[in-house]
């Protein structure tokens, strides 16, 4: 036989199946629609599970700090201090707190125990020293034990929240 003859009596190779690329093809667009959603969807979902989840604690409010709506401020007078540097050098430091009042709390009551904040405030930042004051890693020790110090002398029951609106050192 000839080289033709041998060509035409060999069977083609058979067509490629579409079923498989078809089949990764639908296989990806469905893992691409499930991440899609879970990225958009999941985080609620979740955060309403978890939210669920959580006991009410008493006197705690439902929602986040974020959400809640804002209860009237009250800002101290700058407070101002001088601070000292193992050299015996003086700097000085410059913070305002703001207060965010607790349910039911007018802001005229709660003038009328500010003193008392006030001097709690004084008393915590001169027994620091610059150093502490002026580290950024220290900074959230400091706010934190300020703001305690602050709302045990005013009274838990006053203050919802302490806010650091200035804060200067020099």
């Amino acid at each position: 036989m000839s080289e033709s003859e041998e060509a035409e009596k060999k069977p083609s190779a058979p067509p490629k199946k579409k079923r498989g690329f078809v089949g990764i093809i639908v296989a990806i667009v469905l893992a691409g629609g499930s991440a899609a959603a879970g990225t958009l969807f999941g985080p609620k979902l979740l955060g309403k599970k978890a939210h669920a989840e959580q006991p009410a604690e008493e006197g705690a409010e439902a929602a986040p700090a974020h959400e809640r709506p804002v209860n009237p401020t009250v800002a101290f007078q700058p407070i101002v201090v001088d601070l000292r540097v193992r050299s015996d050098e003086m700097h000085h430091l410059k913070v305002t707190l703001t207060f965010e009042l607790a349910d039911g709390v007018s802001p005229e009551e709660f003038e009328k125990y500010s003193p008392r904040g006030r001097e709690a405030a004084i008393l915590y930042l001169r027994s620091q020293n610059y150093d502490t004051i002026t580290d950024p890693e220290k900074f959230e020790t400091v706010t934190k034990e300020l703001s305690e110090k602050v709302v045990e002398a005013l009274g838990k029951r006053r203050v919802r929240r302490v806010m650091i609106t200035d804060f200067v050192t020099q």
